[in-house]
C-alpha cells in the first residue's frame, strides 16, 4: 500500500534554520543545507513563498517545473504538493509561510490558485531586507518583518496581475534588457527589438509594469550582481563592471535603492 505525500505545518520546511522569527501569524526562516538523502514528496498546509538566496534550484508541482537560480522567488499556495532539492548542498533559502488571513488582507485572489514562479527581481527584494532584518545584532523588528512580508505578496500579486495578458511585444523587450543588460542602454534599441516606436513603448512598459524601461533595467542589473556575489569572491568594482553599473558608487546606490541594503552588508550575509 503506498503511503501520501508528507504533510508540513505551518513554518516546516526540510534544512537548517539559520536564522528565523514568527511575527502577526507571519514565519519567516532561512535554511541552509538539505538532508543528503534527498527530500520526499511532501505537503505544505500553507501558503508560501521561497526566495533562492544560494544554489541551483529544482522544484516539480502540478502546473510547475523548474529550475530556478539565485533571487529566484516562487510562491506555493496552501495544499501544494511537490518535489523540491538544491543540486548542490550549498544552497540557502529564504521560506515565508502565510496563513490565510494574510494573502485575504491583501485582497489577493489570482496568487493563491497555483504555483508561480516570478522571474522579475521587484518581487523577490524585500527578502533581502528580510535577511538583514532577521540577522540583525540586537534584535529584529517584528514590525519590519509583518511589513516586509505584506510587501512581497502585494508585489506578486501587483506582478502577476499586471504580466497577465500582455501583449508579446512586451515580453521581447523584457528579454531583450535581460540578454543586453550589460551594454548602454537605449530605448530606440529595445523598441527596434520588440517592433514598436519608442514612445509606445515606454508609456505601455510602465503601465503594465509599473516601472520604466531604465527602472526595470536597473533592477535587472541588480539581480545580476546579486547572483555575481553568491557565486564567488570577486571584488565589487569587478562586480559593478560584470553587472553593468558604471562604478562601484553606482552599484552601491542602486543596490541600496532596490534592496535596503549595501552590496558589502548583502555579501557578509551570504557568508553567514
Amino acid at each position: 500500500m503506498s503511503r501520501g505525500p508528507i504533510r508540513l505545518g505551518f513554518g516546516q520546511f526540510y534544512g537548517d534554520s539559520v536564522a528565523e522569527a514568527e511575527v502577526a501569524g507571519v514565519s519567516v526562516r532561512q535554511l541552509a543545507g538539505r538532508p543528503p538523502e534527498g527530500i520526499p514528496r511532501h505537503t505544505h498546509d500553507n501558503a508560501h513563498f521561497c526566495l533562492i538566496v544560494r544554489g541551483d534550484y529544482e522544484t516539480r508541482t502540478r502546473n510547475l517545473i523548474g529550475r530556478c537560480g539565485m533571487s529566484a522567488l516562487l510562491f506555493h499556495p496552501a495544499g501544494t504538493t511537490h518535489d523540491d532539492h538544491f543540486r548542490e548542498m550549498s544552497g540557502s533559502c529564504l521560506m515565508v509561510s502565510l496563513p490565510e488571513v494574510v494573502l485575504e488582507s491583501v485582497g489577493v485572489t489570482r496568487l493563491a490558485s497555483r504555483s508561480t514562479a516570478f522571474d522579475d527581481a521587484e518581487v523577490g527584494f524585500p527578502g533581502a531586507r528580510m535577511m538583514r532584518e532577521l540577522r540583525r545584532p540586537d534584535r529584529f523588528s517584528p514590525l519590519t518583518l509583518e511589513a516586509l512580508a505584506l510587501e512581497m505578496v502585494s508585489r506578486a500579486a501587483r506582478w502577476q496581475t499586471r504580466a497577465s495578458g500582455s501583449p508579446s511585444w512586451l515580453q521581447r523587450a523584457r528579454e531583450y534588457i535581460h540578454d543586453h543588460a550589460t551594454d548602454p542602454a537605449r530605448v530606440t534599441d529595445v523598441a527596434e527589438a520588440a517592433q514598436v516606436h519608442p514612445v509606445y513603448l515606454a508609456r505601455v512598459f510602465r503601465d503594465r509594469l509599473g516601472l520604466s524601461p531604465g527602472e526595470y533595467l536597473r533592477r535587472v542589473r541588480v539581480r545580476r550582481a546579486m547572483e555575481m556575489m553568491a557565486k564567488g569572491d570577486r571584488g565589487l568594482a569587478a562586480i559593478a563592471s560584470g553587472s553593468g553599473f558604471c562604478d562601484q558608487s553606482e552599484l552601491t546606490h542602486a543596490f541600496r535603492r532596490e534592496t535596503g541594503t549595501t552590496p558589502s552588508r548583502y555579501r557578509r550575509l551570504l557568508r553567514d
